[in-house]
Formats: C-alpha cells, sequence, structure tokens
C-alpha cells in the first residue's frame, strides 16, 4: 500500500532559522537593516495608504465649501445690487404719483408714458444683466407702451404673471416651471404710493439666467465640477452643464434634498449608475440652492493616483534601502571577511600574514589582536623549530660525544701499524677506512658537510662492509659532478646504505649491488639508493616509519627524514619504496643549494 508523506509545515521555521544560522554575517547584517527599514516603511506607508481616502475626501469636501461660498458671494452680491435698484424705484416720489394719476383725456396719457420710460430705460442700459424691466401697472388710464409698461388686468391669466407677481411686500426672485439657462430669471418688487398707501402695481425685472451667473465662470473650480442654481422645487435656474441638463438637475435635486435640506451640507448621490460628491448651500433673499457637483470618479482618481505614486515611492524606498543596506553591511563585514582569509592562511601555515585595521571599534580592536597574536605565534613556531632541530643535533652531537676522537684515532693507528707489522692487509685497510668514515661523521663538531665529503663517508663505510661481507657488494656512483660543492646535512646516505646492506644480503643471497644516483632536477637534488636485495613487505615499512627509538636501525632512517623536513620544511625528505623479491629504493631529496 502506497503512503504519501506528508509536508511537515512546523518545520519550515526551524528551517529558516537554521539557514539565518549558517548565512555570513554580510548577509545577516544586509537582511536585518532591510527587514527593520521594511517594517517601518510597511507600516508607515501602510497607515498613510489608508488615510488617503479620507484626506483627499475631507481636503475635496473643503475645496467644494469654499468654492460654493465664493460663488454664494458673487451671486449675493448680485442679488443685493438688483434688491437696491428696486428699492430705489419704489421710493421713487415722481413715479409713484405718474402711476397713481388718473389719465381720462387721451392727450393726458403721453406725458406719463414719457415720463416712465424717461425713467427705466435708462436704467435697464446701464445694467448688462438686465433682459426686461417692465412696470405693471394697476391704474388702467396709464398708457401701455410694448414691455415696459404693462396693464395688470390685461395679463392676469399668462403663465409667467402667475409665478411672478409679487404675493407680498418684499422682492420675490421667481422662475417660471421647466425653464432653463436661457429662459427668463424675474425679480418683482410692489409698488405703494407712499401718502395713500395704495397698490399702484409691481416692478418686473428679467434677466438672462446665462448672463446674471456668467461671474460663475471666474470662479476656481475643479475642470470636472459644475455649478447648479435650482429653487426649493428642483427648477432649475441655472446648471454649468454644457449640454441640456434640466432633467439631470431635477433628479440630482431630488437626491440631495433628503441629505441638504439638514444641517448637513455635502452629500454622495448616485444618479444613474455613478456617484456625484456635493456641497450646497442656501442664497440669501432667494430662497436658492447653489450646488457644486463633482464625479465621484474624479475623487476615485485621485485617491487611485495618490496611492500609485505611494506604492511607487515604496518600491523605490525599499529597492534603495536595499542598496544601501548591501553597502552598509559589505563595509561592515569587509575587515571581518579579511581577518577570516588570514585565519585560514595561518591555519595551513602561513604565518607571514597582516590585517590592516584604521578603526578603534570592536573588529579594529580584533583585528589588532590577530596581528599581534600571528606575530607571536610566528615567533613561537620559529622558536619551536630552532628547539627541535637544536634538539636532533645534540642527539647528534650525544652520539658523537660518546666516542673520545683522539682516542679512537690513536688505537685505529695503532691497530693499523700492528696490522702492516704483521703482514694483516685487512687489518690496515678496515683501520684505516673506519678512521677515515669517524673522521667524515665527527667533521670536528659541524652538522653539515660537502657532498664529496658526504659521499667519501659512503665509501669509506661500504670498504669496512665489503672486508666484513668478503666482497658481496658491489657499489655502483652515478653523481652530478654539479652537486659535488653544495653544502648538506652530514649522515643523510649512511643510514640507507646499512638499512639495504642489513636487509637485503640474508636469505642466502650471494651478492647485493647497491647504486647510488644523485642528479640535480631544477632547484632541487634527488638522491637515490637502488639496491637489488631480498627487499621488504608493507608490514615492515611501516615498522620502520613508526619506529620509537627503540631500535637503532629503523630509528637510523626515521631521524635522517626527520632532520631533512626540520632543515628544508615538510615538502623534503626521504621516502621509501620496497618489494619483496626485487628490491628496495629511497629517494632522498634536498633544495640546492651552493653554500
Amino acid at each position: 500500500m502506497n503512503t504519501v508523506k506528508r509536508f511537515n509545515f512546523k518545520k519550515l521555521p526551524e528551517a529558516g532559522i537554521e539557514r539565518f544560522r549558517h548565512m555570513k554575517i554580510r548577509f545577516k547584517l544586509a537582511f536585518s537593516y532591510i527587514a527593520a527599514v521594511a517594517i517601518f516603511i510597511l507600516v508607515l506607508s501602510s497607515f498613510y495608504y489608508f488615510k488617503t481616502g479620507s484626506y483627499i475626501k475631507n481636503q475635496t469636501s473643503r475645496m467644494l465649501h469654499q468654492t460654493v461660498k465664493q460663488a454664494k458671494s458673487l451671486i449675493d452680491y448680485k442679488v443685493g445690487l438688483y434688491n437696491n435698484l428696486a428699492n430705489t424705484i419704489y421710493v421713487n416720489t415722481s413715479l409713484q404719483d405718474t402711476l397713481f394719476n388718473e389719465y381720462t383725456h387721451p392727450f393726458d396719457r403721453l406725458e406719463p408714458r414719457e415720463s416712465i420710460l424717461g425713467y427705466i430705460l435708462p436704467l435697464k442700459s446701464n445694467y448688462s444683466d438686465i433682459s426686461k424691466l417692465s412696470l405693471i401697472v394697476s391704474n388702467h388710464t396709464v398708457p401701455e407702451y410694448g414691455e415696459n409698461i404693462l396693464i395688470e388686468k390685461n395679463i392676469k391669466t399668462e403663465s409667467w404673471y402667475l409665478k411672478a407677481a409679487p404675493a407680498g411686500d418684499n422682492i420675490q426672485w421667481s422662475v417660471s416651471s421647466g425653464i432653463h439657462n436661457n429662459e427668463p430669471l424675474f425679480m418683482t418688487k410692489k409698488l405703494k404710493h407712499r401718502d395713500f398707501d395704495s397698490y399702484l402695481g409691481f416692478l418686473k425685472i428679467e434677466f438672462n439666467p446665462h448672463t446674471f451667473f456668467s461671474g460663475l465662470d471666474h470662479v476656481e473650480i475643479n475642470d470636472a465640477g459644475w455649478f447648479d442654481i435650482t429653487d426649493n422645487y428642483g427648477n432649475a435656474i441655472y446648471s454649468g452643464l454644457a449640454n441640456d441638463s434640466t432633467e439631470f438637475t431635477k433628479k440630482m435635486f431630488e437626491g440631495y434634498k433628503a441629505d441638504l435640506y439638514g444641517n448637513k451640507r455635502s452629500a454622495v448621490i448616485t444618479i444613474d449608475r455613478e456617484d456625484f460628491m456635493a456641497y450646497c448651500d442656501t442664497i440669501e433673499y432667494t430662497g436658492w440652492n447653489i450646488i457644486y457637483t463633482i464625479p465621484l470618479k474624479q475623487y476615485s482618481n485621485a485617491i487611485t493616483d495618490l496611492r500609485l505614486t505611494t506604492v511607487i515611492v515604496i518600491l523605490l524606498c525599499i529597492v534603495l534601502f536595499i542598496a544601501i543596506s548591501w553597502l552598509m553591511a559589505s563595509g561592515f563585514t569587509s575587515r571581518i571577511t579579511e581577518l577570516s582569509r588570514s585565519m585560514k592562511k595561518i591555519q595551513v601555515g602561513n604565518f607571514d600574514v597582516h590585517v590592516s585595521s584604521n578603526s578603534d571599534d570592536e573588529v579594529g580592536s580584533l583585528i589588532n589582536g590577530f596581528n599581534k597574536m600571528a606575530v607571536r605565534l610566528k615567533r613561537l613556531v620559529q622558536e619551536v623549530y630552532e628547539i627541535k632541530i637544536k634538539e636532533k643535533e645534540a642527539e647528534l652531537i650525544a652520539l658523537q660525544a660518546q666516542i673520545n676522537p683522539h682516542f679512537l684515532y690513536n688505537t685505529l693507528a695503532s691497530i693499523s701499524w700492528l696490522g702492516m707489522r704483521n703482514g694483516c692487509n685487512d687489518v690496515t685497510k678496515i683501520s684505516n677506512s673506519l678512521a677515515k668514515f669517524y673522521k667524515l661523521a665527527l667533521n670536528k663538531g659541524k652538522s653539515n658537510i660537502r657532498a664529496r665529503d658526504e659521499l667519501e663517508h659512503v665509501k669509506a663505510y661500504m670498504s669496512i662492509q665489503n672486508i666484513r661481507f668478503s666482497g658481496k657488494i658491489n657499489m655502483v656512483f652515478s653523481i652530478d659532478e654539479s652537486i659535488m660543492d653544495m653544502i648538506v646535512p652530514k649522515l643523510i646516505l649512511q643510514p640507507f646504505i646499512e638499512n639495504s646492506i642489513i636487509h637485503g644480503i640474508w636469505k642466502n643471497k650471494s651478492t647485493i649491488t647497491i647504486r647510488l644516483v644523485v642528479k640535480r632536477q631544477g632547484d632541487k637534488v634527488v638522491w637515490k639508493i637502488i639496491d637489488d636485495g631480498v627487499g621488504m613487505d608493507s608490514s615492515k615499512i611501516n615498522m620502520m616509519k613508526k619506529n620509537d627509538g627503540n631500535s637503532a636501525r629503523g630509528y637510523g632512517v626515521i631521524n635522517v627524514d626527520q632532520r631533512l623536513k626540520l632543515y628544508y620544511g615538510d615538502s623534503y625528505g626521504a621516502s621509501l619504496f620496497s618489494k619483496p623479491g626485487i628490491g628496495t629504493v629511497v629517494s632522498v631529496v634536498i633544495p640546492y643549494q651552493c653554500k
């Protein structure tokens, strides 16, 4: 039955923490900076992002309020101007007398007509907003004249009269039902005689709304907004929309009035699936409503644009902070990185390191401490190296000190003399070779010797061994003459030749050939001791490499290798290869040094 391995989400935080733990400190610092700054920016920008809507709404509402206030002041000014004009006509006593008198004779009617026209026509020409200025007279003896003097009883059935006729003594502003833009706007004022308080008729001033409200074009408004002026019934007195918007204005007013006829002056209205924001106020003396409207999509577009700008600025800030954080983290950790590289160099034995620092902060103190540690460590390693060399030299000197050179030379000379006197040539030969052997080995207490003397020491040793083994050892030399005067540590060949003799001529081996080959290879000199003895197996070779000094034979081979490494380094020394039945090859590698 197959089983589905479920992913353990609980391990995700642990994996993230583990991965963070193994990051380089540069990435940790950069990540920390970026995380801290990103959280701050996101919190601040989120607050700003969600506050932009209310901020723009409040700003829009204030703008609408200021715009309506400015437009209202303009209309109030005009309404006040024409109210003053109406009151001026109302108190004109001459006009009152003219309208009050009876004119029974036809010739008497010419004078009141000229008097009335001479007064009102100049007034009309002085005010560009006035399209008609009429006196509606109750005295039917006053002669009619065109649209300027009308007898009231003759017009009572007309629709405009029913709307515009004054209901009281106050000035009344009104419009006819359904009028829009260029349809007439009326202002009426009842006229009375000063002495008799009798009704004389009324004053009617007719305006072109487009001209009357033309000042609204100069009011600073939003490009997408417009003004509407309505009466209390929602009839459009004026609309700033370019098209015939009577029906639209009516719908808009009906939608507004639920909110705008209380203390609330701003509202969001939906008309034909489109939202609008409006601010409304009432014009003094007239009772009209002045409404400034903008499509809500303008408000929404402003919010969208501002929020888009906010997002772009946030992204740019985050990118900028990532770059700055990375540069700062790299700058902070560059010295730590250099310190880490230098520590790795010390681990492989390179103590010639120095990390520069011009700062006294914690990292600077760490670097200064590291530099001092590296210098001290180098000195300690050098001291240990020198102690090792002196220890090996002391061992060699101790071996040499066990032999009294003068006593040894005198004894060997005596043996040689006795051999000559008694005709024992082998005794004379071996004593002379032994004297030469020890003279070169002791080398007056010096640890270095010329290569030619080292070779003479080998030849003296082989002469002694050939006498001992009755000529069974054949020694062949192949020497590069260019190395004869170079300085080498003494006793670097004899232990290996001794090892070839000891391990090579046993097991009924009648003879053994030992070849000593010395060649210069670039800046190195390779010494090879090659024998055709019985050879050694791997266990015996390993035993020789692990010799702890208890065996004099193995100890001499290990001693040479260690001495060479101490003198020249780990890349130099001795290596051994052997195979049973074939023989043994020992390679000694040292640097070429003339002096």
